[in-house]
Order: structure tokens, then C-alpha cells, then sequence
């Protein structure tokens, strides 16, 4: 009987085991499938979620358009230009130069900040531009204190006053003085470049390059792929420029920093840098004067190079190869960060473009033209005129007043040809692709070199 009871015990016991397994392995399994589904839900959320965050960025936001945009074409920088009614034809100019030397991966990096509602209403809304008024807000330069109110809808300074205006001070011993004040004109263009450094600086904050690129600065060749990509040492490429005097002549650098064509890589060293000079000197008045003076104040060593005007044309036939490279180092905390600067050969981005010859050779290691004309109230038609004769005015009529015309009474952007683009890449291709061939308003590639 007593043995009875003990296996009697024991089955019991086995059972209980045996059930007390199966609801665990059910239980375990039963975690499992939910943990799937979950993931599965989880995977696909974050599959649809840049998506959902890109649109919503473009709604809300442009300085994360331009972001989100400057993820998408890295390693590239983006390209920034900024642009009124009144230069519509050199933005469509400049724009075809980077459509015909780096195609659709080129187009993709163009930026371009719209400076006046009459140009937004010109302009198809696929090309997801940037308005200047908007990001101003985003970037926080509307200072009730300064003049500029960032509710306006135009900055353009080619339509504000230029006469200069005067006051009378009184001087220590008291004696009145006329003094003469900076014009309207010069406080729009003020404006834009303290707006163009403070919009370079909250890219690079968040890693992304830049291309500054004036809007007669012409590409010859894609300088991403021609050059910048195999310079990953340098975090800052500019053009050449004799202003300001004081680094740009002989008794400077010998060159300075050009803000018309300049990359800023997406680099530490460049943020840090940016950000140091903007905290010493918040008050931009000239971004070129701006840009030099930092790299002064901050260190930069250069070798010097023999400048003035037979120097100059000396420095115009040297080697292409003659890389003028300096550097400095940039506090981070308890570290230093080494920033390269380098100022690109005068023959890869041609400065004097002044030639009374029709037929005219480019050499082949040319990268960007950016003619310099002595600035006056016609200096706009004297570089159209000098670009058609150099092949790098792409728009058929010679000096855009047709085109801007037609553009104003023909060029519809609510045309089904321009609905619906994929992206604004497309959009852009779309659009240059118009002027070309529906409007017959641009030339057709031809060799630029040789």
C-alpha cells in the first residue's frame, strides 16, 4: 500500500512537470510571435518614418529642408546661391553650368535662397527653394532693434536706394562735421552676407558641406568630382581675391579668400572655426573682410607670395598645381583641432576674364569662371557681354532682357509640364530642359576647352 501511494506521488508529480513545461514553452512562444510582430511593426515604422519626417520638414521647416537635403547628397555640399527677379537669367545661367558639367548628381546639391516674392512667383514650387525672409526668422536675425524686419517679402539690393546719406556730428572740439553714412544699398547687401555666414555656420552645425557660389561664378567642371572629393585633408577651398587689401596685395598673404566660390567642409575643425570667429565678431558688415579677418585673428600661417600688378600676372601663369595652403589651430575644450585652408590656382578658377578676342581658349584644368569686372552701374551687362564671348552665357538672347521678358508672360509654372516632379532634382532638370527646348531659349552644349 505505502509503495502504491509513493509512484501514485511520483506520476503526480511527473505530470505536474510535464504541464508546467508545455505552459512554459507556449508562454515562451507566445512572447516570441509578439516580440516578431512587434519588431516587424517597429521595422516598418522607421521604414516609413524619413519619409513622413521629410515632408513634414519641408511644411515646417526650411533650415531642415536644407539639411535633410544635405543628408541625402553626401558626401557632396550642398551648393548655395541666392537670387532675385532681377537675376533670374544668371540663376538659370548658373544652374545649367552645374546641369551640363555634373548632371542630375550636381543639380541635386543646388540650393538656392529666393531674396523677393516676385522671383517665388516665377519660379516653380518643385524646386523646393528657400525663401530668405523665412529663414531669417529660423536663424533668428530678426532683431527688433536693426532696421530689417524679416516680415518683408524682398531684399533685393539692386532696387534699394544708393544714394549716401549724411549727418553732422560734432567733433571733440566742437566743430560740426558732415559725415558721410553707408547708403540703403549697402545695408541690404549688409544684410545678406551676415545672413549667408550665419546660414553656413547652422549647416555646418549639423555636419553638412557648403559651396558658396555667386551666381556668376560658372562651373567649367563638376569641382566635386574634379577635385574636392580627392582633398579630404582640407577643410576650407576659396577661390582667390585681391579685397581686402590689407591679406590680398603684397604686403598681406599675397591672395585672400574669395566668398564667391568657397567650400566649407562638413568638418569639426570648420564648425569650430566658424563658430569661434561669429562669437568674436557677431556684426557681420562683409563677409569676405569678415572671413579673412578670422582667419588673422585666429593664427593662419600662409607663405607669402609676391602680389601687385606684375606680380599678379606672374601668379596667373604658374603651374595649375600651385596650391596656396595654410593652417591654424582651432580650440575644442581641452583639444585642438588643426584647420587646412587652401586657395585654389588662379588658372582653376579664372578671375580675369578680360579679352577683346572671339575665339577664346580655356585651359583644360579649369574649373570655375568667375569673371571680375570694375564694378559700375553697367558692371552687369559688361560681364554678360564678356560671358557670351567666352561661351559661358547659355541663354540665347546675349543679355537677358528678352528672356527675362518672356519668362514673365510665357514661362508658366502651373503648366501640367511643370506638375508633379519626382523630387527637385527633377525639377530642375525638367525646368532647364524647358528653357532649352519648349522656349528655345538656351544654346546647345558646345566644348568650352581647347
Amino acid at each position: 500500500m505505502k509503495g502504491r501511494l509513493q509512484s501514485t506521488r511520483l506520476a503526480a508529480r511527473n505530470l505536474y512537470t510535464a504541464v508546467y513545461i508545455s505552459t512554459m514553452r507556449a508562454a515562451l512562444l507566445v512572447l516570441l510571435m509578439v516580440s516578431l510582430g512587434v519588431s516587424q511593426k517597429m521595422h516598418h515604422h522607421h521604414a516609413l518614418f524619413p519619409e513622413q519626417e521629410k515632408g513634414m520638414l519641408q511644411q515646417n521647416s526650411q533650415l531642415e529642408l536644407l539639411i535633410q537635403r544635405g543628408r541625402e547628397v553626401a558626401p557632396r555640399p550642398l551648393v548655395l546661391c541666392m537670387a532675385s527677379k532681377s537675376y533670374i537669367s544668371p540663376l538659370f545661367n548658373v544652374a545649367e553650368s552645374i546641369r551640363r558639367t555634373g548632371g542630375r548628381d550636381a543639380i541635386a546639391t543646388l540650393s538656392v535662397v529666393v531674396l523677393d516674392s516676385e522671383l517665388v512667383k516665377i519660379l516653380p514650387p518643385s524646386l523646393e527653394t528657400v525663401s530668405f525672409a523665412v529663414l531669417s526668422k529660423e536663424l533668428g536675425l530678426c532683431d527688433t532693434n536693426t532696421t530689417r524686419s524679416c516680415d518683408s517679402a524682398s531684399i533685393d539690393p539692386t532696387k534699394v536706394d544708393n544714394k549716401k546719406r549724411q549727418e553732422n556730428r560734432t567733433n571733440d572740439e566742437g566743430e560740426v562735421e558732415v559725415v558721410a553714412k553707408s547708403n540703403a544699398r549697402n545695408d541690404a547687401y549688409q544684410s545678406l552676407w551676415s545672413f549667408r555666414i550665419k546660414l553656413v555656420l547652422h549647416l555646418l552645425d549639423h555636419g553638412v558641406g557648403v559651396i558658396v557660389n555667386d551666381l556668376d561664378a560658372l562651373w567649367l567642371k563638376d569641382p566635386w568630382v574634379s577635385r574636392f572629393k580627392d582633398m579630404p585633408e582640407y577643410d576650407l577651398l576659396a577661390s582667390r581675391g585681391e579685397y581686402p587689401k590689407k591679406y590680398g596685395h603684397k604686403s598681406g598673404w599675397g591672395s585672400a579668400v574669395c566668398m564667391g566660390f568657397v567650400y566649407f567642409k562638413g568638418s569639426p575643425a570648420t564648425k569650430r572655426f566658424i563658430d569661434l570667429a561669429y562669437e568674436s565678431d557677431p556684426g557681420v558688415i562683409d563677409d569676405q573682410v569678415w572671413i579673412n579677418t578670422a582667419l588673422d585673428r585666429q593664427g593662419i600661417i600662409f607663405p607669402r607670395l609676391q602680389r601687385g600688378s606684375a606680380g599678379f600676372k606672374k601668379m596667373e601663369a604658374r603651374h595649375k598645381d600651385d596650391l596656396y595652403t595654410g593652417h591654424l589651430q582651432v580650440a575644442d575644450g581641452p583639444m585642438n583641432l588643426t584647420l587646412t585652408v587652401g586657395m585654389l590656382p588662379p588658372q582653376e578658377v579664372t578671375r580675369r576674364c578680360h579679352s577683346g578676342k572671339k575665339n577664346i581658349t580655356i585651359p583644360e584644368y579649369s574649373l570655375v569662371e568667375h569673371c571680375h569686372v570694375t564694378k559700375s552701374g553697367k558692371s552687369f551687362v559688361k560681364k554678360q557681354k564678356m560671358l557670351h564671348v567666352r561661351r559661358t552665357w547659355y541663354l540665347k538672347d546675349k543679355y537677358g532682357e528678352f528672356f527675362q521678358a518672356s519668362l514673365e508672360t510665357e514661362f508658366n509654372h502651373s503648366s501640367p509640364y511643370f506638375m508633379d516632379p519626382k523630387n527637385h532634382t527633377a525639377a530642375w532638370m525638367i525646368l532647364l530642359d524647358a528653357i532649352r527646348d519648349k522656349y528655345k531659349m538656351m544654346v546647345r552644349p558646345k566644348s568650352l576647352f581647347g
